[in-house]
């Protein structure tokens, strides 16, 4: 699977969110959150920018400042203009592969894998032409096909918990302890659930590089 980022699936996969409001503020204090979705934030922290530009222009959310207009540059320039064994896809494509299932987001890099080991049988190995291996021979081209991993992702955080997720996306285990110390009056607190689908994921994303104040900017206008 060497395709860019997919379009959205057909059942579209939503997480269920606590949210504690402070309605005299009119903010979120803090949201109740299982594994499924402090794996969703965490993972927000993995992807290079190509992938959150691409996948926000996809679904036009537009993008971070000018970072929509550089993607769209690099993606047209001629492959002239790159060093040899390079081309766009080098810059807009991370070699790791960047999966984010919320988001609709699964990237991989291209199949289109040359390497170069030494021609003369040493160890060395290099993804740039005309390098020298250790030894100082040259550097023949070997084809590979990039396979991607059948391995099910096990995601960052343990389940059976509970955490709490802040307005600015901190996490910390829920306690009693911690919910006095951020509610200051609870007479003005008022639980909300809320669903968080694609089109929140993607506002999550947006939203973390714009303000510190996520869930209020995501939430409480749809409320």
């Amino acid at each position: 699977m060497a395709a860019a980022a997919a379009a959205a699936v057909s059942e579209e996969k939503k997480l269920s969110l606590k949210i504690m409001v402070d309605i005299k503020a009119k903010k979120v204090v803090f949201a109740e959150a299982d594994k499924e979705f402090i794996d969703f934030i965490f993972n927000l922290m993995s992807l290079p920018l190509s992938a959150v530009t691409k996948v926000l222009l996809l679904n036009e959310k537009g993008s971070v400042g000018c970072l929509g207009s550089l993607y769209k540059s690099i993606e047209s320039l001629s492959s002239q203009y790159f060093e040899p064994n390079l081309s766009n896809n080098s810059v807009l494509k991370p070699k790791a592969s960047v999966t984010l299932p919320l988001l609709s987001l699964y990237d991989y890099p291209s199949s289109d894998c040359r390497i170069f080991r030494c021609a003369n049988g040493h160890t060395s190995m290099s993804d740039v032409r005309g390098s020298l291996c250790k030894s100082g021979c040259g550097m023949v081209e070997m084809n590979y096909t990039y396979v991607t991993s059948k391995k099910v992702a096990l995601g960052y955080v343990k389940g059976a918990v509970v955490y709490m997720v802040m307005d600015n996306l901190e996490v910390k285990p829920m306690s009693i302890s911690l919910i006095k110390s951020l509610v200051k009056d609870f007479e003005f607190m008022e639980e909300r659930q809320v669903q968080v689908g694609l089109q929140e994921g993607l506002a999550i994303l947006k939203a973390s590089l714009e303000t510190s104040n996520v869930l209020t900017s995501v939430f409480l206008k749809k409320i």
